[in-house]
C-alpha cells in the first residue's frame, strides 16, 4: 500500500469497526466468564473473571463514549497525515520514502508492525 492511501481509508475503516465493537466486547466478556467456570484452578478462574469485569467496566464504557472515540479517530488521522507528509518530504516529494530520512530504520519497522496489527484487527490500512 502506498503511504498516501493510509489516512482517510484507515479512518473510514475504524469508524466501520467501531459500530461492531460493543457487541464484540460483550461477547468477549461472556466467553471469559464461561471459560472461568471451567478453569482448572480458582486462581485461573479469578483471573478470567477479572478480565471479563475489566472489559465490562472499563473497556465497554470507553468504546460507547462516541465523542471520545471520535476524538481518537481524529487524532489518528492527523498522525497518519503527518507521517505521509514526512514520507514524501524525506524522499523529495515521491510517494515512497522512509520516516526518518532516505534510509530504512527501526521506526519504519515499527510502523509496519502497527499497520499489520491494525489489519489483523480488521481495519483496512
Amino acid at each position: 500500500m502506498r503511504p498516501t492511501q493510509l489516512g482517510s481509508t484507515f479512518v473510514r475503516s475504524l469508524v466501520h469497526c467501531f459500530l461492531s465493537l460493543p457487541n464484540q466486547i460483550e461477547r468477549r466478556a461472556a466467553v471469559l466468564r464461561q471459560t472461568a467456570e471451567d478453569a482448572p484452578t480458582e486462581s485461573a478462574a479469578a483471573e478470567l473473571r477479572s478480565k471479563a469485569s475489566n472489559y465490562e467496566g472499563d473497556v465497554l464504557p470507553s468504546i460507547r463514549d462516541t465523542d471520545g472515540y471520535k476524538d481518537l479517530l481524529d487524532r489518528t488521522e492527523t498522525m497518519l497525515q503527518k507521517m505521509e507528509e514526512q514520507l514524501k518530504e524525506n524522499n523529495d516529494g515521491k510517494e515512497e520514502g522512509w520516516l526518518l530520512g532516505k534510509t530504512f530504520s527501526a521506526v519504519d519497522i515499527a510502523l509496519g508492525v502497527i499497520l499489520n496489527r491494525f489489519a489483523l484487527l480488521g481495519y483496512q490500512v
